[in-house]
């Protein structure tokens, strides 16, 4: 596993557990999720709908409610190589409002819901603009960005949001920013989400399966737009979830594949394509289809388990067809097989 204390990571997660109370028991939604995002790279997280990919990313900015809980663990964030590290779990409220946006910011998974319909875009990005700078709570901040002595500022918010729409190759920002979210198509309204995510130029950029709702030459553009946004040097490090292996081939590092809550396989692209060592990884790339393929595609038979009733063992088990028996009754820790990659799997 990566070394907590390496100077090049810009956070670190250890032994994190995430739990959810539900009706019907305890859900363990995330468990002992180790995994490291170096400065200046773009790591990838992937695995099927419900593995907890969308639960690790939004405890790194600590947006997990009730009746969701982290029970241990810990996330270390190193806002500069300088800098010593500070251990999100611990910090208070107030120390997460100057985190959230300032350091690490977040597109997320639908725009539609993350946006507000009865706002303008621009007020939405000057909003962020103004949250940002000031830091304040939430009542105090409400009154101070509506009070009328506050015009000549929200101006100047405004002003940044058009500099903002136009560094993201928007065209005619002017008109744009005073539009509402519904005039607006998909991949524009992704890209108003980009911008209030880098009002506040954070470190980690953290990308929810942005691209999930967007055709496929939309992706592209909304690719290479964050790369562009990584070389310019607006934002350091990207973590890019998505349920696509051929969208991480395109724009990640190294990537990290997740199954029912817990990590199976961290290493970089090309190993991870080339010799994939997890079953569950094998079978991810199956469904991949290739030019050359000319056999019916490989579904990966069954569906995530209940996390409630997790199997006992590898939670990959019963829908393994390389299991042994141990697979059933040990969990397999997570061991380096090579260098850089990282697998947990009785058979590596």
């Amino acid at each position: 596993m990566s070394s907590l204390n390496s100077s090049k990571s810009l956070i670190s997660v250890n032994a994190l557990n995430i739990n959810f109370q539900t009706e019907h028991g305890i859900a363990h939604v995330v468990k002992d999720v180790h995994f490291s995002i170096d400065f200046g790279e773009t790591f990838g997280l992937v695995g099927e709908s419900g593995c907890g990919k969308s639960v690790t990313s939004r405890s790194l900015m600590r947006l997990i409610h009730h009746p969701g809980k982290i029970e241990s663990g810990a996330i270390l964030l190193t806002s500069s190589p300088n800098n010593s590290p500070i251990d999100i779990v611990n910090c208070s409220e107030k120390e997460m409002q100057k985190i959230r946006g300032q350091t690490i910011g977040m597109i997320f998974q639908e725009p539609d819901m993350a946006l507000n319909p009865i706002m303008r875009v621009g007020d939405q990005i000057a909003e962020a603009y103004f949250f940002h700078e000031y830091h304040k709570g939430l009542q105090t901040y409400f009154h101070q960005w509506t009070a009328r002595f506050n015009r000549q500022k929200r101006a100047k918010y405004q002003e940044n949001a058009i500099e903002l729409l136009k560094a993201l190759d928007i065209s005619r920002p002017e008109i744009v920013v005073r539009q509402y979210p519904h005039q607006l198509s998909g991949g524009m309204k992704q890209r108003i989400l980009i911008a209030i995510a880098l009002a506040g130029s954070p470190s980690l950029l953290i990308s929810d399966e942005s691209t999930s709702s967007l055709d496929v030459s939309i992706q592209s553009q909304i690719i290479v737009l964050l790369d562009q946004l990584k070389k310019e040097q607006r934002i350091q490090s990207i973590l890019f979830i998505t349920h696509d292996l051929g969208l991480t081939a395109m724009c990640c590092n190294r990537l990290a594949v997740m199954y029912a809550g817990c990590m199976c396989e961290i290493g970089r692209v090309p190993e991870i394509f080339h010799k994939p060592k997890h079953p569950y990884t094998q079978s991810l790339l199956e469904t991949i289809p290739k030019k050359s393929q000319t056999t019916h595609l490989k579904p990966i038979s069954g569906q995530v388990p209940d996390l409630v009733n997790a199997p006992a063992g590898c939670r990959f088990h019963p829908r393994c067809s390389q299991k042994i028996e141990k697979c059933e009754n040990e969990t397999p820790l997570m061991v380096e097989v090579e260098q850089d990659h990282q697998v947990a799997c009785w058979l590596s």
